[in-house]
């Protein structure tokens, strides 16, 4: 990272952005996910789980109402946009749609193709978005209209859960000049393997790593997702269980590792099995460090565990996340 901007970006390569329209729309979106959706407005965004019947996590997305300006003419005002996690969208798109029953008043609109999405985050962040002109970066949970260059586009906060800085929502015609700009304003562009390795720092869940139907959103921290008092939604019943009798027997956790080993590798305390690394990177401050979900008791920090490389015992630690120095 440029020590004089301390900004970075990550461009996604397979963005999703979906649409769903009429009267329906809430009523529809309220049975299928976990948080409500009435607490939806204008100027904030949603983040919500898409659970299956027993509670397995689909996948995590914001929700955001589509929304104008004098500048910005938007053809899907009033409707509910759909940001799936990158590389969902038209996996989201096929299930969404098989959920429509042929009472609902509900259209759903695939636009993934059409807009392009970047990440922006990092110490200097502000500097780098005031440099290319654009509007003071929003708050918490909020969600801003922009104008750049006559390119009119969204900049939102993400969840602390589900992603790290900003996350910026180009019509796709207008992205490259866009992150032309970013870079010329001092920020750099992150790879796919700088990207990951940030985001197990922070301790932000995969797709199919961690975002899978192995666990239930509990299990991976994404409890901000879930509203308590909502009505019925798929998967529902087991998470309000989950919560009203503490049921949550494994959760996402940091592990530091005295020597790198694969995802998928088996966590175990003596001879009782612990759990399972999901995520694994070399960093340059913390060493070989990981995500893993770890059964109760031993998702406490400090607990030693021990993975297997072949027949060779390798050294692990449970830490909170975000990581810290040892």
């Amino acid at each position: 990272m440029d020590s004089k901007t301390e900004a970075t970006f990550y461009s996604h390569p397979s963005p999703g952005y979906l649409v769903i329209s009429d009267a329906d729309q809430r009523d529809f979106l309220q049975r299928q996910t976990t948080n409500d959706i009435n607490l939806l407005s204008p100027s904030h965004i949603l983040a919500t789980v898409l659970t299956s019947p027993t509670a397995r996590i689909l996948d995590v997305f914001y929700l955001f109402i589509e929304n104008g300006t004098e500048d910005c003419e938007n053809p899907h005002k009033g409707n509910i946009g759909i940001l799936p996690t990158p590389s969902s969208g038209d996996r989201i798109y096929q299930y969404l749609k098989s959920r429509i029953f042929f009472m609902d008043k509900v259209s759903l609109t695939n636009l993934s193709h059409e807009f392009c999405q970047v990440d922006l985050f990092g110490a200097e962040t502000s500097q780098v978005l005031k440099r290319i002109g654009l509007p003071t970066p929003p708050g918490e949970y909020e969600i801003v209209p922009a104008t750049h260059k006559q390119t009119c586009y969204r900049i939102l906060q993400h969840a602390p859960y589900v992603g790290m800085g900003f996350r910026l929502i180009v019509p796709s015609q207008s992205y490259q000049e866009l992150l032309s700009d970013i870079a010329e304003a001092g920020a750099e562009s992150l790879t796919q393997e700088s990207y990951h390795l940030l985001r197990i720092e922070k301790g932000i869940p995969a797709l199919t790593n961690e975002l899978s139907e192995d666990y239930t959103p509990l299990e991976i921290n994404l409890r901000g997702a879930i509203a308590d008092k909502k009505g019925c939604y798929t998967g529902q019943e087991v998470i309000a269980r989950q919560i009203t009798y503490d049921k949550v027997t494994r959760r996402m956790v940091g592990i530091y590792l005295d020597k790198l080993v694969s995802s998928g590798t088996k966590l175990s305390s003596s001879q009782t099995q612990a759990g399972v690394i999901t995520s694994v990177v070399e960093s340059p401050r913390f060493g070989p460090i990981g995500l893993a979900v770890v059964k109760r008791p031993f998702d406490q920090p400090g607990i030693e565990l021990t993975a297997y490389l072949d027949s060779e015992a390798i050294h692990a630690r449970v830490t909170n996340l975000p990581f810290s120095q040892k």
